[in-house]
């Protein structure tokens, strides 16, 4: 028996994994391509470089989907328009065979990008849940990059932006609560620093890029119990101040670790976030 595999477009309000969810919860799918949008400057040679990213929804996802040029999709499509109308006319058999092949990488260093907020729940459980098994894998088994959630808006009188020209966004993590997407931006970016003052190389790599941060693990999963969003102390309280205490009392602490951030945050902020801006998944 064949397996039932659906095709959906890449664009629109709809997450990548939005569509796969649907695919295989409302249409029976056991597989799901997605066909890259019309005016995408990917090819079939390098659109394998863009992941599609989980929203932070799909854990009731079971099925694969995998990403294609929209040259190459745009001529599954037409196949499909032509097997629908052969069964228009009365052909049983038209169908569009696909075989779709899934290669297994064989890598000694496995890359994961990790697409998060410093404000979110669900990336709380995961990265404490998962730190057991990045510290035995360490820096020459593990290379585990994390980005973050940073959107541009362009509504006036928002508390979401790190800037007033609210270029830098994010979501607000407790809605009526005391904690403001400006908040997570500025945190998110504490992170970042200082995964980019402590990220080191693993042995056998080419480096050019950092790959694993034992500091930036320990701090990130000890900061929603050491900074919380409720506490109205503010030494204790989802911020600044409580952020570069935890940084300063991190096991294996560096020296000017915390002077270091700092002057990241001051000097390097604008790159920093264009960056997350422009590498947002899906």
């Amino acid at each position: 028996q064949l397996a039932k595999i659906v095709v959906v477009r890449r664009g629109g309000p709809c997450t990548f994994t939005h569509k796969v969810q649907v695919a295989q919860d409302t249409k029976g799918a056991h597989a799901v391509i997605v066909v890259d949008k019309e005016q995408s400057k990917y090819t079939s040679n390098n659109i394998r470089s863009v992941i599609m990213s989980d929203d932070g929804t799909g854990s009731q996802i079971h099925i694969p989907s995998l990403l294609v040029a929209n040259s190459d999709g745009e001529k599954l499509i037409s196949a499909i328009g032509r097997a629908d109308k052969q069964r228009t006319r009365g052909y049983s058999d038209a169908d569009v065979i696909v075989q779709l092949e899934w290669d297994v990488p064989r890598e000694r260093n496995v890359l994961v990008d990790f697409w998060m907020s410093s404000g979110s729940v669900q990336a709380k459980n995961f990265l404490e849940g998962f730190f057991p098994y990045a510290r035995k894998l360490g820096k020459n088994r593990l290379s585990f990059i994390p980005h973050y959630n940073i959107v541009s808006m362009t509504e006036t009188g928002t508390n979401l932006c790190f800037e007033h020209g609210r270029k830098y966004c994010a979501a607000d993590p407790d809605f009526t609560g005391p904690i403001t997407g400006k908040d997570v931006v500025e945190e998110d970016l504490r992170q970042l620093c200082l995964w980019r003052e402590t990220a080191e190389y693993s042995d056998d790599s080419d480096k050019s890029f950092e790959t694993f941060s034992s500091h930036w693990w320990k701090y990130v999963t000890q900061f929603h119990e050491k900074c919380i969003t409720t506490e109205m102390n503010v030494k204790k309280k989802f911020g600044e101040e409580c952020s570069y205490s935890l940084i300063d009392n991190l096991d294996g602490h560096l020296p000017h670790l915390s002077s270091d951030v700092k002057r990241c945050v001051r000097d390097d902020h604008t790159g920093i976030l264009e960056e997350q801006l422009n590498n947002r998944g899906g």
